[in-house]
């Protein structure tokens, strides 16, 4: 028997059923599919960013058939995790992919997912973060990866994935980023770190 999508977003991906409330993310059960919002800037949505577990990840960006599948309207800007931006939290967290950020926003972090190793597209907007926020990118140990180094005050190379990130991996990045911004400035809810 398949598990529910709902299970496998909370007990693999380490969603909270709140960061699922609060993304807006909507499953379908009989397609196996969930779908995540995506924003621009000023709130509006976008486009949207279709996971299935099951399906390949050999396929790139085949609708139906590939594990991501994204869509933003022409001319826009997309990505996840507008609903994590606070005004009282002072690091923002950028990701590549939704399942990262989502790690980060379910313990109470502002993280937002480019869907773009070289988000060039998202620059200006970046560049408005970074005058409110300490930003840090976070990257995977590859080529790829280290692109999106370029668009953040720090970069933080990951051992893995930040969605497969071990909790003390994750432990030692939230001490290094707050070494790095100093004790008295929070990078997440304290409330929602301490519940994981």
């Amino acid at each position: 028997m398949t598990k529910p999508l709902i299970d496998h977003m909370i007990l693999e991906r380490k969603f909270t059923v709140q960061e699922l409330i609060d993304c807006g993310c909507k499953a379908d059960e009989e397609e196996r599919v969930i779908t995540f919002p995506l924003y621009n800037a000023s709130g509006k949505m976008t486009g949207y960013q279709e996971y299935r577990p099951d399906a390949s990840k050999e396929k790139n960006n085949v609708r139906g058939e590939s594990r991501y599948w994204t869509y933003v309207t022409k001319g826009e800007l997309g990505y996840w995790g507008h609903h994590s931006l606070k005004e009282d939290v002072s690091a923002l967290f950028i990701t590549e992919g939704v399942m990262d950020a989502a790690r980060l926003t379910s313990l109470g972090c502002q993280a937002i997912a480019t869907l773009s190793n070289n988000p060039k597209h998202m620059k200006r907007l970046i560049d408005i973060w970074k005058s409110k926020y300490f930003v840090v990118t976070l990257l995977d140990n590859d080529a790829a990866g280290q692109k999106l180094a370029n668009f953040g005050h720090a970069a933080y190379i990951m051992d893995d994935d930040v969605s497969s990130a071990s909790d003390q991996e994750l432990d030692k990045m939230f001490k290094d980023v707050k070494d790095m911004l100093g004790v008295n400035n929070d990078i997440s809810s304290e409330r929602a770190y301490q519940e994981r």
